[in-house]
């Protein structure tokens, strides 16, 4: 019951996010003026720490998976493990090829930075994720606390309470799996088509990390650092961050 009641009031945050979003990301999309920009990066920030991070932690206190952050519930666990079992991946493989992935992911995040350097400004798209890049030094300094919060609270939420109470609810970890990742992808509708469709891949490169380590706080590093490589190291390399650029409160 608990966990349905969770399931429940977490569904309703997403769908009022989604609701809110399509009517304020557009005007968003549309400022020019950096204070303009920084009070929305400050609100999205307080915004998400209590949606995602406060609601995600007290759902995993009520769901009773509060050491969900270095290992997955006895349950859960036990199921992944018959699951590396029909995939051959018994006993540490499964942790193994869990860790293998974060190095592949890690590996195309340097790679993906250093492309940075070769791409043009006029590359990057004014709607969607593009609008989210901050532009001068005051912007960075927000979206980099945007993205180490994202990569925490996002992962408190998406990947470990939706997936431990999806689980609860449906008993299959593959359904659990693959619902949180839809959730997630859903979450970022305001970025358009291939916004969601990025976010579902990359949610379910998280999910399938989280699943074979049980270890939280590796997708929530990967996931900060894979924003803020998109929201200010892209910057910085496309110049867009150099002093010249600053402009004024």
């Amino acid at each position: 019951m608990t966990a349905w009641v969770i399931l429940i009031a977490a569904f309703a945050l997403i769908m009022h996010q989604i609701w809110r979003d399509r009517r304020t990301f557009p005007a968003f999309e549309a400022l020019d003026e950096s204070r303009l920009r920084r009070k929305a990066f400050a609100n999205w920030t307080v915004d998400s720490f209590f949606r995602y991070g406060i609601t995600g932690l007290i759902g995993l206190f009520l769901l009773d998976a509060e050491k969900a952050f270095w290992r997955l519930p006895e349950d859960l666990a036990r199921d992944v493990a018959q699951l590396g079992d029909a995939l051959s991946l018994s006993g540490n493989w499964l942790a193994t090829a869990g860790w293998g992935l974060t190095l592949f992911l890690v590996i195309g995040l340097v790679l993906g930075a250093v492309a940075g350097f070769s791409m043009k400004a006029d590359a990057i798209p004014k709607e969607g994720v593009g609008a989210l890049l901050a532009r001068n030094w005051r912007e960075a300094r927000w979206t980099a606390l945007l993205s180490v919060n994202a990569g925490l609270v996002e992962e408190i939420f998406f990947r470990a309470m939706l997936f431990i109470a999806l689980y609860q609810v449906s008993g299959s970890v593959l359904v659990a799996l693959a619902g949180a990742t839809i959730l997630f992808a859903v979450a970022h509708a305001y970025q358009g088509i291939a916004g969601v469709l990025s976010s579902g891949l990359i949610g379910a490169i998280f999910m399938v990390i989280y699943a074979a380590t049980g270890a939280l706080w590796l997708v929530i590093a990967l996931h900060a650092l894979l924003d803020l490589r998109g929201l200010v190291l892209l910057p910085w390399s496309l110049g867009w961050l150099s002093s010249d650029k600053e402009i004024p409160s």
